[in-house]
């Protein structure tokens, strides 16, 4: 686990760097991420993809996640060595609570921890920062589970030996494994969401390579490569990583043989793990663009609409009538169409950008939504959905992270209330506080602004 005391530490630069590391030497290596978020794991999965179809970066969720998910989706490591990239501070988890967080997934899987520590204008203070991380949760023995630190932000050679000298004899046993100055040079570009997608950088993987060799120099690969090898745990269940029959269910669907999914830079959240358990359940998946106004595979019984930033597409979306008539075609003819967050704001009327143009989208749910009128809803979420979807479960663990406002229009609402409810009731926050129902489904076509990730038993 590469972890850190707080957002913005570094843990994305510093990881990019070591999985680079590990690929050129020809080390068997698989990247995951603590938490939902899905750009950190496309950055990963593009500094170690040859254009491959393996499983090279998986999101691990200890809050969303049932224990045997977790394990199944650690055992899809299998003999390869696992870098996880922690979210937000070492103890940030749902909520203001420890579940969820990154200590709590490093406790749950048994895994050693590399605490970046940011050092800009520290010194002795760095001390006390490292003490308290070590020993806030005893019952957890962080203090055994620290195993490197790595200085990030360092100012120059002579504050480099004092924060070495101070730590070096307050925590004889850590050694510091890294001393990373701050270098303008190797900051990723970032929007509303997060960063951007590498498929938004020039040369994206030439990009990320540069700044993975210059993060490099400052980095001991090696010690942190015997830390990783020496904790490597042996799993305990068999799987596949090609197809994990095995891996317990997430999105668990009946009576689906073919899905067929919108990827490019509007649609592009997505969690590997659940693609893996797909094919490992034989059903086929298949990709199409809508930007490049591509139709959906005709033999596919559901369409999925993924996350993404449909919002900075939308006028090309609204153009791509060959694509948005295929999937209308495909609805009529009985397949399901799903969509998150950025897919179920192309389900509804129209997309209104920041500037207040409108675009019209698919019009399959009553619903626009409104990217001047920005607000951010963030946060787990438990939540019951409507009998009657192709999803084999009734309770699901989902997350919301956006920036859109969902527009009800009056007249579209009461015409269509017998026939659009919303997908999701009984919906409740990390903290078990009730919440409004969410989504709508209609007929065939169903979506909300949740991002769905496990069963709920």
């Amino acid at each position: 686990m590469i972890s850190a005391p707080n957002s913005s530490a570094g843990k994305t630069l510093i990881i990019l760097s070591l999985l680079h590391y590990f690929k050129k030497n020809n080390l068997p290596i698989m990247a995951g991420k603590s938490g939902p978020d899905y750009i950190d794991p496309l950055f990963h999965h593009e500094i170690l993809s040859d254009g491959d179809h393996q499983t090279h970066a998986i999101n691990f969720d200890s809050w969303a996640m049932r224990p045997q998910t977790l394990q199944a989706l650690y055992d899809m490591a299998q003999d390869r060595l696992l870098l996880i990239e922690g979210a937000m501070g070492l103890y940030d988890g749902a909520g203001g609570e420890y579940k969820g967080s990154s200590a709590h997934l490093a406790h749950s899987l048994d895994m050693p921890i590399i605490l970046i520590l940011p050092v800009k204008r520290q010194s002795l203070s760095a001390c006390a920062v490292l003490h308290g991380f070590l020993h806030y949760r005893a019952q957890h023995h962080m203090a055994g589970r620290v195993k490197g630190v790595i200085l990030n932000g360092v100012g120059s050679a002579r504050h480099e030996k004092m924060l070495r000298t101070a730590l070096q004899k307050d925590f004889p046993t850590i050694p510091i494994v890294g001393a990373v100055p701050w270098q303008a040079e190797c900051e990723l570009p970032s929007r509303h969401l997060g960063l951007i997608q590498p498929e938004a950088l020039p040369d994206a993987k030439a990009k990320i390579t540069e700044i993975a060799e210059k993060t490099l120099r400052y980095l001991d690969a090696a010690q942190i490569e015997k830390i990783a090898k020496k904790y490597n745990i042996n799993k305990s269940i068999e799987v596949n990583s090609d197809k994990p029959d095995s891996l317990n269910p997430l999105l668990n669907l009946t009576d689906i043989q073919h899905i067929a999914i919108a990827r490019d830079q509007a649609f592009s959240f997505l969690y590997a793990g659940q693609l893996a358990y797909w094919r490992g359940r034989n059903i086929t998946i298949s990709f199409f663009s809508i930007l490049r106004n591509e139709a959906p595979a005709p033999d596919a019984d559901m369409i999925f609409l993924p996350g993404g930033y449909p919002e900075l597409f939308a006028e090309q979306i609204s153009n791509a009538s060959h694509a948005l008539q295929a999937i209308k075609h495909a609805v009529t003819q009985g397949v399901w169409l799903y969509g998150e967050c950025g897919g179920y704001m192309v389900l509804g009327k129209q997309l209104i950008d920041k500037n207040g143009t409108a675009y019209d989208m698919l019009g399959l749910l009553p619903h626009s939504t409104n990217m001047q009128q920005a607000q951010r809803q963030l946060g787990y979420r438990t939540c019951k959905i409507q009998a009657g979807t192709p999803f084999a479960g009734e309770y699901f663990t989902a997350h919301e992270f956006h920036y859109s406002v969902e527009l009800t229009d009056p007249q579209s609402a009461q015409n269509s209330q017998s026939l659009c409810q919303p997908l999701f009731i009984e919906v409740q926050d990390a903290n078990q506080q009730k919440i409004p129902d969410a989504g709508g489904i209609k007929g065939r076509v169903m979506g909300s602004y949740f991002h769905l990730i496990d069963m709920v038993e």
